[in-house]
């Protein structure tokens, strides 16, 4: 049986999602690829969420389908996800569906010099 290609890469140019480098940035790799490949199979799902201000690292599934989301995407790095892994993946999660993966590289791939204030 063929190994299946996976459609979402990310480039040597992207900046990290953590900031913290090694196998916990990996992780949030994962986490952002497994939620989009979670969306690919429920094209029809809407997962909804909420979080609290000035606390990072809780995140409230308000519906079926936010658990299910969270859980395959903690299921990709084997449980392991912490609060802000979630959170800080979930928002990464959540631009590349409403934006696109192209449009979401190309803004992973900016760099402070890039982006105009």
């Amino acid at each position: 049986m063929a190994k299946k290609m996976n459609k979402y890469k990310y480039t040597e140019k992207c900046n990290e999602i953590s900031g913290f480098g090694g196998s916990y940035e990996e992780g949030c790799c994962k986490m952002v690829i497994a939620g989009l490949e979670w969306f690919d199979a429920h094209p029809d799902a809407d997962p909804k969420f909420h979080v609290f201000k000035n606390l990072f690292g809780l995140v409230v599934e308000n519906n079926k389908d936010a658990e299910a989301l969270t859980k395959h995407m903690n299921t990709a790095i084997n449980g392991e996800a912490t609060g802000a892994m979630m959170q800080a993946c979930m928002d990464h999660v959540m631009f590349a569906k409403h934006h696109g993966w192209d449009k979401y590289i190309e803004m992973m791939e900016k760099r402070e010099n890039d982006i105009k204030t």
